[in-house]
This record gives structure tokens, C-alpha cells and sequence, in this order.
């Protein structure tokens, strides 16, 4: 992860990292020696927890790409605000979605052949694919603006309401 951040701040160096991380890097001398630097001139900034909803920072139109581990939530988060993601599978049943975003063509899997392992240039490749490439930025502004268009639960709603009238 440290090394992916390396190169996208290399290729970006206006960009800004916001990083929800649970380790105690600053123990680690190796990533300390990687991150702190990053770290101390705000380039990179490191949560344990971020506090604000996930889905109020990707539609607040700050964030470029998004990180995650496959979740329903962050996809459909992600997908919802338009935001092209890089995903990472750590459990079972969070591999469908980084098969979802690349036949989507709105995001990559980030790591696929060492899952659920990381490798750094696999995804410092993935996440500069996506922050480059017009395509896969294009196609997940269209799937949030077709999110936009009406909310999974009015439409639910909607069907539901227009079913039990049919019974009646």
C-alpha cells in the first residue's frame, strides 16, 4: 500500500491521500521511513476511523479514486458518487465486486494475483490506470448519474406499491 501511494504521489504531486488505516505505522520502521515524510508535509493523511459516512466524502467531489476491500457498501457507495475504484478482496465474498467494477469498466482489481495479499506494483499500476484513464473515470460518472436518476429504494417503492395494486 505504502509503495502504491509512493507512485501515485510521484505521478501526482498535488494529490492528496486520505488513508483509514488500523496499524500502528509509526511502530513499523520501514513504513515509517516511507510514510512519515508524506505524512508531516500533509500529503498523506491516516485515520484509524474516519468519521464522517464514507458515501458524504466520495459525493462531496474531492475524492478520485477509491480504495477499498470489495464490500457491498463501499461498492454501491462508490458506484452511487461516480467514483472510480480500486479494489482489493479480502474475505469470500468480496470478489465478485472487483469483477463487477472492471466488467462495468468503472474501476480495477488491484492485487488479483496475490489476493488477499498485496502487491505493491500490481497495485500502483491499478491505481494509476484508473486516475489516468478517461474511460473508466467516464463510465462511473454515467453509473452515478444513472444512480442519481432515482434511488434504488423509491424504485423499490415504486414496484411495490404498483404489485399490490395489481392484487387488489
Amino acid at each position: 500500500m505504502t509503495m502504491a501511494t509512493q507512485a501515485v504521489l510521484r505521478e501526482f504531486p498535488s494529490m492528496q491521500v486520505l488513508w483509514k488505516l488500523k496499524y500502528d505505522w509509526e511502530s513499523s520502521p520501514t513504513v515509517k521511513n516511507i510514510l512519515g515524510s508524506l505524512v508531516s508535509s500533509d500529503k498523506v493523511r491516516i485515520f484509524p476511523w474516519i468519521q464522517p459516512e464514507i458515501i458524504s466524502l466520495l459525493e462531496g467531489g474531492n475524492i478520485l479514486a477509491y480504495v477499498h476491500h470489495g464490500g457491498a457498501n463501499s461498492f454501491f457507495e462508490a458506484c452511487k458518487a461516480g467514483v472510480p475504484q480500486v479494489i482489493l478482496p479480502q474475505w469470500f465474498d468480496t470478489y465478485d465486486c472487483p469483477a463487477r467494477v472492471e466488467w462495468l469498466g468503472i474501476g480495477l482489481h488491484g492485487s488479483r494475483n496475490v489476493a488477499p495479499g498485496i502487491d505493491g506494483s500490481k497495485l500502483s499500476s491499478a491505481l494509476l490506470r484508473v486516475l489516468k484513464d478517461k474511460g473508466i473515470q467516464r463510465r462511473a460518472i454515467a453509473i452515478g448519474d444513472l444512480c442519481k436518476t432515482a434511488e434504488g429504494r423509491v424504485v423499490a417503492h415504486d414496484q411495490i406499491v404498483q404489485y399490490a395494486q395489481k392484487e387488489l
